[in-house]
């Protein structure tokens, strides 16, 4: 049978019933929801307006920074005169490209994706999302980037504005819809956890 005074502390409690496993199991949660989310072209609200669209300002760009695949793609579409100039810088003696299609259109030279933002060029960034930080004692859990470097790029994107228009795209967080998503497997697996302590 049971005791029913159990003999350990409210605190103790708390860390048993919400304990590592289960703060894991949310920020593993919470790291899909956020990737299949923004892969699908969608942002938190503030982010800029139209910011599920690529630019189509055009872009001047130097033409040695295109990759191999967009320099191939480029030539083929200036003998077809496609939408872009291409043009020699005489002080700097180095060629450029204006692309009216922006940066849609060099998404589209290098093979990318360009119906929808989805913060993915390399997928290096997002694949980096994938650091969970549990803490029992406060019962939460915090989710984050494994280097620096996509950190650093996520902060562009969240806060301080990507590219020269500098836009927002927010995608760290949770909506109240999404939260919801929680609710039944938090509280399942809560009572469960509750249940097991109890009979200790």
């Amino acid at each position: 049978m049971a005791d029913t005074n159990p003999n350990f502390l409210p605190a103790d409690f708390i860390k048993r019933v919400i304990n590592e496993s289960l703060l894991l199991k949310c920020g593993e949660r919470a790291i899909v929801i956020i990737k299949r989310r923004t892969l699908a072209g969608s942002f938190l609200p503030g982010s800029s307006p139209n910011s599920s669209q690529y630019s189509t300002t055009p872009l001047p760009l130097p033409f040695g920074v295109l990759k191999q695949k967009a320099i191939a793609r480029t030539w083929r579409e200036l003998k077809e005169g496609g939408e872009m100039t291409l043009y020699t810088n005489l002080r700097t003696r180095t060629t450029w490209i204006i692309l009216k299609g922006g940066y849609k259109k060099l998404r589209q030279l290098a093979g990318k994706e360009s119906d929808r933002v989805t913060l993915n060029w390399s997928g290096q960034m997002l694949k980096a999302l994938n650091e969970i930080k549990p803490n029992v004692q406060a019962g939460s859990v915090t989710v984050g980037f494994t280097n620096d470097e996509a950190e650093r790029i996520a902060r562009y994107h969240q806060e301080l504005g990507a590219g020269k228009s500098r836009r927002l795209h927010k995608f760290l967080g949770l909506t109240d819809e999404e939260l919801k998503q929680f609710s039944d497997y938090v509280e399942k697996t809560v009572v469960e956890n509750m249940k097991l302590v109890l009979q200790k």
